[in-house]
């Protein structure tokens, strides 16, 4: 029988599925999914099951090994580095915290589901004898294309009032749904990240037993796992994003740099490879990637090393791994702009990789996580000044 969780020996192995990711690139652009072949491949190499506990069949891999597989699938597809991504953290952090009946029924022995949907509280539940009911509509399922099931996450409502969401204060539910239970609305038709099934799903008078549930935000209390599951929520979340950025940054000047052995720009006559100004911003570009991704890893290895001592995390330290998010993203953003500007009206067409790597990292770009709002909030940290909010 197939194995539902796949394995993971090394990064090579991850290189060995680049052929059928990369085939899958465009039938994901056009269907709005990733295609099955895509799917079966990250599954094989434990694309999903990489940030699960051991304890339910899970990879568990330490963070700095996890960021360098997503790297490896977005740099190979945007869209299927992003699924991996959010797909791993979101399995992960469910197969962490569910209670073991729950635990059971999404990674018993012959199973192991891929979960998607999202831990921003977007509806009230309500508590009910034995669990909860919900109704509610929420956005940005990535990965709702394949998932098995989905999460709902949901402010609790004695009466089905709530206020405001205060991350402080309100309090929030996550609750695990099978695919099954959802309606998808068809409505992901983006800029970017087309192949991501990123669509929006809904649930009506819903009941969902307590065994499926979970408190998130109330402090993150992992049910089982290793140091990894001591990392806060959000800085777990940040592994998808750090290697979604690197990888398609390094996808674009890798492919820019093989076609700049014949291409030139209109009306020169030089091959871009004998043009001085190419060969300094490329230059420059990749230097820049390069030194963003190291900042990644130190960053991200200063917290993994406090957290495997039995140290949680502090709060400087998840500062500057939230600060590496933001200059990673908009490093690889810049090395994307650099490869389409140089390339001229070829890269217009759709099928092109490196326009899909343009319109790829600036669609990741739009998640509160690149955004200014996090630089102000570890501006506040590095001062000595308490931040606000729940993005560090």
């Amino acid at each position: 029988m197939k194995n539902p969780r796949g394995s993971f020996e090394s990064l090579e192995e991850a290189r060995k599925v680049a052929a059928t990711v990369e085939a899958g690139a465009r039938i994901g652009e056009r269907e709005r999914a990733l295609p099955q072949e895509t799917v079966d491949a990250l599954v094989g190499v434990g694309a999903f099951s990489s940030l699960a506990p051991k304890a339910v069949g899970g990879l568990e891999l330490d963070p700095l090994c996890a960021i360098e597989l997503i790297e490896e699938f977005a740099r190979q597809d945007g869209s299927a580095g992003w699924c991996a991504g959010i797909g791993a953290v979101t399995t992960g952090i469910v197969a962490a915290g569910l209670p073991d009946a729950g635990a059971d029924q999404l990674f018993g022995d012959d199973t192991f589901a891929i979960c998607a949907g999202g831990f921003t509280p977007r509806s009230p539940v309500q508590r009910t004898s034995g669990g909860y009911r919900i109704s509610g509509r929420f956005p940005f399922g990535s990965g709702c294309g394949h998932a098995d099931w989905m999460v709902l996450t949901a402010l609790v409502s004695e009466n089905g009032d709530v206020g405001p969401w205060d991350p402080g204060e309100s309090e929030v539910i996550s609750l695990c749904v099978p695919r099954s239970s959802v309606t998808v609305h068809d409505n992901w038709d983006a800029a970017g990240l087309q192949g991501t099934s990123s669509n929006d799903y809904e649930v009506q008078d819903l009941f969902v037993a307590e065994e499926l549930t979970f408190r998130l935000f109330a402090g993150w209390e992992s049910r089982r796992g290793g140091s990894l599951y001591r990392i806060s929520a959000m800085t777990f979340a940040y592994m998808a994003h750090l290697g979604f950025a690197l990888g398609v940054g390094r996808r674009a000047l890798e492919d820019v740099a093989v076609r700049a052995l014949d291409a030139q720009r209109y009306g020169s006559g030089v091959l871009l490879k004998d043009e001085g100004s190419f060969l300094r911003e490329h230059a420059h570009e990749l230097t820049k990637l390069r030194a963003a991704r190291l900042l990644t890893f130190d960053a991200y290895g200063e917290l993994w090393d406090s957290v495997s001592r039995g140290d949680d995390p502090s709060l400087l330290e998840r500062a500057r791994v939230a600060a590496a998010v933001v200059h990673v993203y908009r490093t690889a953003a810049r090395a994307a702009d650099f490869a389409f500007r140089s390339l001229g009206a070829s890269v217009l067409y759709r099928s092109d990789p490196i326009q899909r790597c343009f319109r790829d990292i600036r669609a990741g770009m739009q998640h509160i996580v690149a955004s200014e709002v996090v630089m102000e909030r570890v501006g506040r940290v590095e001062l000595g000044v308490a931040p606000e909010g729940m993005i560090l």
